[in-house]
């Protein structure tokens, strides 16, 4: 058993946490609460109750990441705190994969990327020792052919969770279990999956599933070819003919060989060939991070036939018309992604019960704050200044305010439009200006009669 040693760390608040100010005022009553770390870029972010109150910088001692430490009281320095915090456990969550590293094939997964994915599993607050089953069971046996590291990675903006939505996620997948996520639009459903089949470093496959699907759309259908018919020219045509009427001493080589071809088509052409087209849904028998998006929006009886044996314990595919079962492989992810059951979300409804016990839930909110991700999306030196990430989160900010209130409908809160209303100013920054794109991107795609209160929300946010 470990000794337990504690050392005491300094957190300092900064202008860009205003919170550090609040917990000042407040410190003494507030001392052993707990303190959660998140790695942000060049610090480790400290945060109360959600809230960042300080940064450390992550020279000089040993970084703690997924752990809670405990505030002890006021620093030496204006806005600095003590956080008391268990050395041995320190040591434990920092992680030393080395052992895990030393199995994977880095020609398959480079090390510069096996590091990102470590990063990008203890920035959303996973266990060191899931970390370590991925890295033995799934990325050190990743074969080509798997899901390239995706543009935008999954960052959990909800803190105060007990566990991740990420924790929870790995441990679903390892077990070779179903998960549902619900959730509103660009609460990060499809990001999450694309993160965690990069993780999982298998092949991924989106099926986007809707109420008139059949079989065929998942299966693939059988078609038709008579493309023999197609090949038929009257070049051919007349070299045939002339066989047919020459004697054949007199006929020239190029002239029977064109004559040999056309009689071959004509018989080809005289039937249709039916040709069957495989799904990619097959491949679940190689590996595959399978994800059915707007699973709820499927015909019950068909997503039954559909889901159930695959999620069940005896993991099988069954084929249409008799065709058997293909058995899924034991890294085969199954994931359902849906947005809530409402009027915003026409044709959505509730799974029935049988479908929905078959599977892990993880329900996605709206974050508080949308600034990490925004620059999620942009690289590092990208043109845009932080007053336009943080103009959009404020923007964001009230406009959930007006939400909250009953004032407006939840279309406001499209963070995929913030991203590309970000993008065109970025890429464009001599033709227009971040009010007028977020003005086209966001506030024109919601209700008519919730425009003029969201224009006037982007008009008092940003001025320049």
């Amino acid at each position: 058993m470990k000794a337990t040693t504690t050392k005491e760390i300094i957190v300092k608040g900064t202008f860009l946490h205003p919170f550090a100010g609040e917990l000042e005022k407040t410190v003494d009553e507030r001392i052993g609460e707990n303190v959660t770390f998140k790695p942000a870029g060049a610090f480790i972010e400290a945060q109360l109750d959600g809230s960042t109150f300080g940064n450390v910088a992550t020279e000089g001692f040993e970084i703690p990441k997924l752990y809670t430490a405990t505030l002890k009281g006021k620093g030496p320095d204006p806005k600095s705190f003590f956080v008391v915090v268990d050395a041995a456990e320190a040591s434990e969550a920092g992680g030393d994969y080395a052992a895990e590293k030393a199995l994977i094939n880095f020609d398959i997964v480079p090390e510069w990327e096996v590091d990102a994915m470590i990063a990008c599993m203890e920035a959303n607050r996973v266990h060191p020792t899931l970390i370590r089953w991925v890295l033995r069971e799934r990325v050190a046996k990743a074969k080509p052919g798997r899901t390239p590291m995706p543009k935008t990675l999954y960052c959990d903006e909800n803190p105060s969770r007990k566990y991740s939505y990420m924790n929870d996620g790995i441990i679903t997948c390892l077990k070779g279990e179903m998960t549902f996520m619900e959730g509103e639009k660009s609460t990060g459903k499809n990001v999450f999956y694309g993160t965690l089949a990069w993780i999982f470093c298998m092949p991924s496959l989106r099926i986007a599933m809707s109420v008139g699907m059949d079989p065929d759309s998942v299966f693939g259908g059988k078609t038709t070819d008579n493309s023999a018919a197609n090949l038929l020219s009257e070049e051919l045509a007349a070299a045939y003919l002339t066989v047919l009427t020459t004697p054949k001493s007199e006929v020239d080589p190029e002239t029977l060989r064109k004559a040999a071809e056309y009689e071959v088509l004509a018989r080809r052409s005289a039937s249709m060939r039916i040709l069957q087209n495989q799904g990619e849904i097959r491949k679940v028998e190689d590996g595959l991070f399978v994800l059915f998006d707007e699973i709820n929006m499927a015909e019950a009886n068909f997503l039954q036939s559909l889901i159930h044996p695959m999620a069940d314990g005896e993991r099988v595919l069954v084929l249409p018309e008799g065709e058997g079962a293909i058995p899924l492989h034991p890294h085969t992810v199954l994931m359902g992604g849906m947005n809530p059951v409402g009027s915003d979300y026409t044709g959505t409804r509730e799974l029935n019960s049988a479908t929905a016990s078959r599977g892990c839930w993880l329900e996605f909110e709206m974050p508080e704050s949308i600034e990490k991700i925004l620059r999620a999306n942009f690289t590092e030196d990208t043109k845009l200044g932080k007053r336009h990430f943080k103009a959009c989160a404020d923007v964001y900010k009230d406009f959930k305010s007006a939400v909250s209130q009953s004032r407006v409908s939840n279309r406001c809160l499209n963070i995929r439009g913030f991203v590309r209303a970000l993008g065109d100013v970025e890429q464009f920054p001599e033709a227009t200006d971040l009010a007028w794109r977020i003005k086209v991107q966001v506030v024109e795609g919601c209700l008519k009669e919730e425009k003029l209160v969201l224009d006037s929300i982007v008009r008092n946010k940003i001025n320049f």
